[in-house]
Parts: structure tokens; sequence; C-alpha cells
């Protein structure tokens, strides 16, 4: 998608991202399960083409 370039910057974007939803899913007392969790990770990345 971006012909290998800029790839550390992708690379701490997608690591923010995933710390984000952590952080809120911890905020939240853990109310979805760990798999819920990886269901959302997992769409962000394969939404990308």
């Amino acid at each position: 998608m971006f012909d290998n370039k800029f790839i550390p910057y992708h690379c701490e974007f997608f690591k923010a991202g995933i710390t984000a939803i952590i952080k809120m899913w911890l905020k939240n007392d853990c109310k979805e399960s760990p798999d819920d969790i990886l269901e959302i990770i997992e769409s962000e990345y394969n939404n990308r083409t």
C-alpha cells in the first residue's frame, strides 16, 4: 500500500492504535473478552489494503 516507504512511521502508528484499544479496554474494566478485543484489533488491520 505504501510502496515500502516510511515503514517505521506506519509501525508506530499501528502500535499507538493497539495501545489505545488496550488502554480503553482496561479503563472500561475489561468488559469485552480478550477474543473480542483481538477481533477489534484484527479488523483494523484487515481493512487495510
